[in-house]
């Protein structure tokens, strides 16, 4: 009979530091050479380390009849193949502690376009090889005028969130009681919230840039390329557990004629429109994480205070960090300042009495 055992709880912080060990372990089994002597013998033990850790992240695993070690050829799956993916899949992403000149961000960049079009060349359902996937995930947008796919430079707004901090907004929604489910990232870039998503978490990404979404696709298997006005326009509100995403900038002549695909919302700047569109989608109860311009939380003009009383008429504001212009520096030279902002959307009976 097999059994199972049920870890204790662990804080946010345990939980982050046993993620890193997986990726670590995944990495180092993914770098193993078949066929060289003692090769099963120490793939057994990096898996038996995987399953330690994977007790005191919460899972329950089998201590008896688990699969024998895979040998070279044989084309076996890892036991517990969901896990060591997105755990693999997540080491192939930027650190964010390493400093990336333009000129390196625009290699890597033209490196990732090429092989984003090697694997749509190939024809539909083709899958990255290995060294395709390590390749795209080094892609981190045109942010500070790198030259895009069409030749032309990029916005200066596109600046992607480092892994540090995609990792520490998923700890924020835990240790505020978010315990899995279905989260939208409405502007998901190369799904990097989707790498880092903790167990029991599926994620709904948009993102507009075929670039981007193409990558997304490629390295999570779940993202649709798509102005997100024209998926929200179509998709059930309060359809989702939480929210968590990094805004897009920019004033409303930036939306362009994406802004007539929603009829909600259309004289809003970006921010403004991601913000409030998103909230309609949460269910009550649940939270919002957003990566946005300190303009929304302490802008004094016209628009931003608007946009916080219509948030407030919808969800309550919990907090907010205000992150360093350093976060965004080593991996885009972004001198930027921005804040990680929550809400918790109101329940049904809040909502009742505040209309």
């Amino acid at each position: 009979m097999t059994q199972t055992t049920k870890a204790a709880p662990i804080s946010a912080l345990q939980r982050l530091k046993i993620d890193v060990e997986l990726t670590a372990l995944a990495r180092q089994r993914q770098g193993m050479t078949p066929g060289i002597a003692l090769f099963a013998l120490k793939v057994a033990q990096v898996g038996a380390k995987i399953t330690a850790l994977l007790r005191q992240r919460g899972v329950n695993v089998a201590t008896k009849a688990q699969p024998a070690a895979p040998q070279p050829g044989d084309g076996a799956t890892p036991a517990h193949p969901q896990i060591l993916d997105r755990a693999a899949t997540l080491a192939l992403y930027p650190s964010g502690e390493e400093r990336l000149t333009p000129a390196r961000r625009q290699k890597d960049n033209n490196a990732a376009m090429a092989v984003l079009d090697a694997i749509k060349a190939r024809g539909e359902g083709a899958q990255a090889t290995p060294e395709e996937r390590a390749a795209l995930a080094k892609y981190t947008g045109n942010g500070g005028n790198l030259v895009s796919k069409s030749g032309r430079k990029g916005s200066p707004y596109e600046y992607y969130t480092p892994k540090p901090i995609a990792q520490a907004a998923w700890g924020v929604l835990a240790e505020l009681g978010f315990a899995g489910g279905k989260v939208l990232d409405p502007c998901a870039g190369t799904g990097i919230f989707s790498a880092t998503r903790p167990e029991g978490v599926t994620v709904d990404a948009v993102e507009l840039s075929d670039v981007s979404g193409g990558i997304n696709q490629a390295l999570n298997g779940n993202c649709t390329v798509a102005p997100f006005e024209e998926v929200a326009s179509r998709t059930p509100e309060e359809s989702y557990d939480a929210i968590l995403t990094n805004v897009p900038f920019g004033d409303a002549s930036m939306r362009g004629a994406n802004a007539l695909k929603d009829p909600m919302h259309q004289g809003e700047d970006l921010e403004g429109y991601f913000l409030l569109r998103t909230m309609r989608k949460l269910k009550p109860g649940g939270l919002a994480a957003y990566i946005c311009p300190p303009r929304v939380v302490s802008g004094l003009g016209k628009k931003e205070q608007n946009v916080r009383y219509q948030m407030s008429l919808m969800g309550e504001f919990i907090g907010a960090y205000r992150l360093p212009n350093s976060v965004f520096q080593l991996a885009t030279e972004a001198d930027t300042i921005t804040d990680l902002v929550v809400f918790r959307k109101h329940s049904r009976e809040q909502k009742a009495q505040i209309d």
